[in-house]
């Protein structure tokens, strides 16, 4: 079986990884900074370190979001179908997470936050539902790219 090359990056591709990168950099320290504005206050928003937890979905989903957006390969050697299938798998592993933690929640009676504070259950609760958002933008993506492949491929051999 013959080995497939891995794609090189471009510039256009390198270029817009490190944009998104910064930009998830940026998210990253105003989350930071509005924690502390809030800390500082006396009223924390999130129990322990629930926050950081918060903190790692949203700024992992704003960058691959970016990625999705602006057209970022899927990677070296994936094309729109292995990240179709990969990001469906995804997204359905995620909703059952979500699925069985808001029904354990359910059962023993816990809530998402306690006196205005995010609960660990909370954080949870959160994490899943961005990361299922962000497969959502991924599955869109690469259907769209699939869409475009099929279409170029018929245009090529009607000509």
């Amino acid at each position: 079986m013959k080995k497939k090359e891995p794609k090189q990056w471009d510039e256009r591709q390198t270029a817009i990884r490190n944009v998104a990168y910064k930009h998830g950099l940026f998210v990253l320290a105003a989350l930071v900074l509005v924690d502390t504005i809030f800390r500082d206050d006396g009223t924390p928003w999130a129990q322990g370190k629930t926050n950081h937890l918060v903190y790692l979905a949203v700024v992992v989903a704003f960058v691959g979001i970016e990625f999705a957006i602006r057209g970022v390969y899927y990677g070296r050697l994936e094309g729109p179908k292995i990240v179709l299938i990969a990001m469906l798998l995804w997204m359905v592993c995620w909703s059952l997470a979500l699925l069985f933690r808001i029904s354990d929640m359910r059962h023993l009676g816990e809530t998402i936050t306690e006196n205005g504070v995010l609960l660990l259950h909370g954080s949870y609760v959160i994490t899943d539902c961005i990361l299922i958002f962000m497969a959502v933008c991924y599955v869109v993506r690469a259907s769209v790219d699939i869409f475009k492949d099929r279409r170029q491929n018929r245009e090529k051999q009607s000509k």
